[in-house]
């Protein structure tokens, strides 16, 4: 058995080449071999002894600032087998974003979250940095790239789950325990504003889509693809 789990290990680190095809083959690989050798109904059995554990992540968002935040999370939260939702105080507009899990699978989705915020806060920086445009026009510039690196980061996670189904038959799956802590709530939509940046849009869109694989990404990503 633990022939196999070294493997998988070294494969893991394999996915951190910055060589996109190394890297991608690297991850599939481990995660047909996890299934193969049954880890599956290890970490099931394992999943049954495990509590939801919900988090406030500290990001806070309203309809005028920072609104992909709920969206991005959203996209995050469904393919590491969590959760997500806000609350809000009364008489504020700002909301605070919560996520829930089972505690192994919350913390990872936790790590990847903030490193997207981080390189979407970064990146959408970077495109204003100094630049002679009106405040307006920033905001505008850096809303639009924020809501493209979502849609590129929900494609590259679709495509990832169509590869998977179609090569193992292996669906993504939130445990009811975890879709539980929904019921009941009422489902908050934001309006998405006209985007006007098509340029920063589809350079955000990009970015999404390349969104780096770490390699306890792929350690999360790998064990939660048979989670459920």
């Amino acid at each position: 058995m633990e022939n196999y789990k070294e493997k998988i290990k070294k494969l893991l680190s394999l996915a951190q080449s910055d060589n996109e095809n190394e890297s991608k083959a690297a991850l599939l690989k481990a995660q047909e071999l996890m299934i193969k050798n049954k880890i599956s109904e290890k970490d099931l059995e394992d999943v049954k002894k495990q509590k939801v554990k919900t988090i406030m992540t500290g990001f806070t968002y309203s309809s005028r600032k920072n609104r992909y935040v709920i969206s991005l999370s959203k996209v995050i939260a469904e393919n590491y087998c969590c959760v997500n939702y806000a609350n809000r105080e009364y008489g504020r507009q700002t909301r605070n974003l919560i996520i829930a899990g089972f505690e192994d699978d919350v913390e990872i989705c936790m790590e990847v979250l903030t490193k997207a915020v981080d390189t979407i806060a970064h990146n959408a920086k970077k495109l204003v940095y100094r630049k002679k445009y009106t405040s307006k026009q920033k905001k505008i510039i850096m809303d639009s790239y924020a809501e493209g690196f979502v849609q590129g980061l929900k494609e590259m996670y679709d495509k990832q789950r169509k590869l998977n189904e179609e090569e193992w038959g292996l669906v993504l799956v939130v445990p009811k325990e975890v879709n539980d802590i929904l019921k009941g709530m009422r489902k908050e939509v934001i309006k998405k504003k006209d985007l006007t940046d098509r340029e920063a849009y589809e350079k955000g869109s990009q970015d999404g889509n390349n969104f780096k694989v770490t390699k306890t990404h792929g350690i999360g990503s790998s064990r939660l693809a048979i989670c459920g």
